[in-house]
């Protein structure tokens, strides 16, 4: 071909050619087996668009169509001439000037419930046309997928558990004594029940400053649970610290229980699932001997 017959038919066609591009967006979305889902459908054009069809693609296996409906003026009608393939066809219902840049069309589907948690189903726009101001154009597509995920874990209804503690153990000790303390989880709403969470317990000694009991009877300064991802049901036990050293401060020593959800902050009102209960001893002084009598001297 001659050099100057190739280049008139370059500017013929970008003459032909409208200014910008022209494509179909479709959207990415989740949803869980059985769960109906909503697929926008976009296109982009700097026409002043009145018509458009295009013809989606979509995994048949794992998406159940379910309909259409317009958006941005749009009136869209879908025909699914087999599984797996829908033609889209849109007009515009109302006037307009201007170019199209947004969501014309929304796919509605439903996920089986047979799907399997990660399955990414894919969702494409294959081909399109665009009609407006007495031409039309071809309109690329584009492609948009449904990822399947686990259905989430319903939250309980009804009042939560509560936490009481008491003290097994006298309210006043001496070092050398056992410290015994009581703990119970009451369950008073069944939705409760099997919904997973973090055991808290803290206790503020005489000195002052809130320590946490970890599981191997460590102490914390920040929260740290006793029990992680603990199964909420009626429970109930005993933690015997063993005989108080004498070294330790004597004073008051108050415990604190608490659940919270796994992962958050027991400190924080969002982070509790129960309320916070308390409990206290006294470690006494030890005591100062009684010295023996002294024997009467003899006749």
């Amino acid at each position: 071909m001659r050099r100057g017959a190739w280049f008139a038919m370059v500017v013929s066609a970008l003459l032909a050619s409208p200014c910008g591009a022209t494509n179909f967006t479709v959207g990415s979305v989740s949803g869980c087996p059985g769960e109906r889902v909503r697929i926008p459908v976009g296109l982009r054009t700097d026409l002043t668009v009145t018509e458009f069809e295009c013809t989606v693609d979509y995994k048949a296996s794992v998406l159940n169509y379910g309909g259409v409906s317009g958006a941005a003026g749009f009136s869209v009608d879908g025909d699914n001439p087999y599984s797996g393939r829908l033609k889209l066809d849109g007009e515009r219902s109302v006037t307009g000037d201007g170019s199209v840049n947004g969501t014309v069309a929304d796919l509605s589907f439903t996920v089986s419930p047979a799907a399997a948690v990660g399955t990414v189903a894919k969702v494409q726009v294959l081909d399109g046309t665009v009609r407006g101001g007495g031409s039309s154009s071809n309109a690329s597509g584009g492609a948009g997928s449904v990822t399947v995920v686990a259905a989430p874990t319903p939250l309980p209804s009804g009042p939560p558990p509560a936490v009481d503690l008491a003290m097994e153990s006298p309210d006043r000790i001496v070092p050398g004594e056992n410290a015994v303390l009581g703990y119970r989880v009451e369950v008073q709403d069944p939705s409760w029940e099997g919904v997973p969470a973090d055991a808290y317990i803290a206790v503020i000694p005489p000195t002052g400053g809130l320590l946490f009991i970890g599981s191997r009877g460590r102490f914390y300064e920040k929260p740290n649970p006793i029990v992680r991802n603990l199964e909420i049901d009626g429970l109930d036990g005993e933690i015997d610290f063993g005989p108080l050293p004498v070294e330790y401060p004597t004073g008051v020593y108050t415990f604190y229980g608490a659940l919270a959800w796994p992962g958050m902050s027991p400190l924080k009102t969002k982070g509790r699932i129960t309320g916070i209960d308390d409990t206290r001893f006294e470690l006494l002084p030890t005591p100062t001997p009684t010295p023996a009598p002294t024997p009467a001297p003899g006749p």
